[in-house]
């Protein structure tokens, strides 16, 4: 059976129910929030043999205590503390235009239902982003948080119409 297909038509505004952003400990930061990142090549990790309660599993007398994974950069992405030295956290939330694509992406990755299971979104609907474009300057056209004026709300009634 095909997908429904929804378009997704953003126009900014800012997202401001997050933890703020802040480097990681091991990159001179004071935290080690974990953000979703993409890897830039692949790498093989070794994940400890442990249960869901950090408990080491038991093992045979020549089994190794950890399995080997290769992560790869198309699987999507990985939750690593941000590598950015010199950031502090900012007073109260950062607001940020974050692309409505990676907010996709990050559902889909870390959003899980009651059974465990991810890519929420990708098995419910094709989504389609459509992003209006401002007819003036060529550039996304993003409120910032504001509302839009009337000619504003032309190319978003066009871009709704389209999709």
């Amino acid at each position: 059976m095909a997908l429904p297909k929804i378009a997704v038509i953003p126009t900014g505004g800012t997202i401001q129910n997050g933890q703020p952003l802040v480097a990681a400990a091991k990159a001179g930061g004071p935290l080690n929030i974990l953000r979703p990142q993409r890897l830039h090549e692949t790498v093989s990790v070794k994940i400890s043999k442990e249960d869901l309660d950090g408990n080491p599993l038991p093992l045979d007398s020549n089994e190794e205590p950890f399995w080997t994974a290769t992560l790869k950069p198309e699987d999507g992405l990985y939750l690593l503390p941000p590598m950015e030295p010199g950031h502090y956290r900012p007073e109260g939330y950062a607001p940020v235009h974050r692309d409505v694509n990676r907010i996709i992406n990050e559902i889909n990755r870390f959003g899980l239902d009651t059974r465990g299971r991810n890519n929420l979104l990708s098995e419910q609907a094709d989504l389609i982003v459509k992003p209006v474009v401002d007819p003036r300057t060529g550039a996304e056209l993003r409120a910032g948080g504001n509302t839009f004026t009337r000619y504003e709300l032309v190319p978003i009634a066009n871009a709704v119409q389209d999709a």
